[in-house]
């Protein structure tokens, strides 16, 4: 008999071993699982990081359009190997008053007020 007991709980030995086996294979299985949701979550996190700096950048950031930094995926014109020629010309002056008033007559009339009318006050009042 007591190789019979012997035997019994060398095999519940063994079942428990093998049900340890199939926990720890399933906890690997599980823990992988979760390091590809850990990477899949961090990296969106980072995109929306990216963005909401670029928004804040945007939003509270100088309203220069040069900027010091390099903007990624826009060209550096510093490293643009060909040259623009832009067409020059010359502009004429502006007229003054008196070229463009040239030819106009001019008639002066002198319009009398009434004594009480006279005042600067009176005036800013009547029109204002």
């Amino acid at each position: 008999m007591a190789s019979s007991a012997k035997d019994i709980q060398l095999r519940e030995l063994k079942d428990t071993i093998s049900q340890l086996k199939t926990m720890a294979s399933e906890q690997t299985e599980l823990i992988k699982s979760l390091r590809l949701i850990i990477d899949e979550k961090s990296s969106h996190e980072k995109a929306l990081q990216e963005q909401v700096d670029y928004l804040t950048k945007k939003l509270f950031g100088s309203s220069n359009e040069r900027r010091s930094e390099d903007i990624p995926g826009q060209q550096n014109p510093s490293l643009l190997e060909e040259e623009t020629v832009i067409w020059e010309h010359t502009r004429k002056k502006k007229a003054t008053h008196e070229e463009l008033f040239k030819g106009l007559k001019i008639e002066k009339v002198v319009i009398p007020l009434w004594k009480k009318n006279r005042s600067v006050r009176y005036a800013v009042r009547r029109w204002f």
